[in-house]
């Protein structure tokens, strides 16, 4: 039997609802950082952070899916996500813990111009949405 490839998510909660990124696509996760507002930009751009000197734009993931604006809190945070061409910072609700499945645990989504690429399910029955880092630019 072929050895099968465990991958790694970072499980966090948007919306009362739970997503994931893929830990290869995380450089860091940030409690709290300083956001410059730049004007003319999307709505789902809340403006941009200092990265080690690298100015990178933030996405409020509630704005970028649609969602109910709301203030943050003391345990929001931001997931600084890397793709190949691009870097950015994710602000999300709360990073709650990290997931291990296999390509054969993912529900793939028919449709490719999502962000997501399809779903997991925890311990509990629980949909987790695994979201495609590059597709979130």
């Amino acid at each position: 039997m072929a050895d099968v490839k465990e991958n790694t998510a970072v499980v966090f909660r948007c919306a009362d609802k739970l997503f994931a990124v893929e830990i290869s696509n995380i450089l860091e996760i940030r409690a709290k950082a300083d956001i410059t507002f730049i004007p003319c930009l999307p709505k789902f751009i809340s403006g941009v952070i200092n990265l080690m000197g690298d100015v990178i734009p933030v996405i409020d993931l509630r704005k970028k899916l649609g969602f109910e604006d709301t203030e943050y809190d003391e345990r929001s945070c931001f997931i600084i996500i890397k793709t190949a061409d691009d870097t950015a910072a994710l602000r999300v609700d709360r990073v709650l813990t990290s997931a291990a499945y296999s390509e054969e645990d993912i529900i793939r989504l028919p449709e490719e111009s999502s962000v997501m690429s399809g779903y997991i399910t925890d311990e509990e029955g629980r949909h987790i949405s695994l979201l495609e880092a590059q597709r979130l630019f």
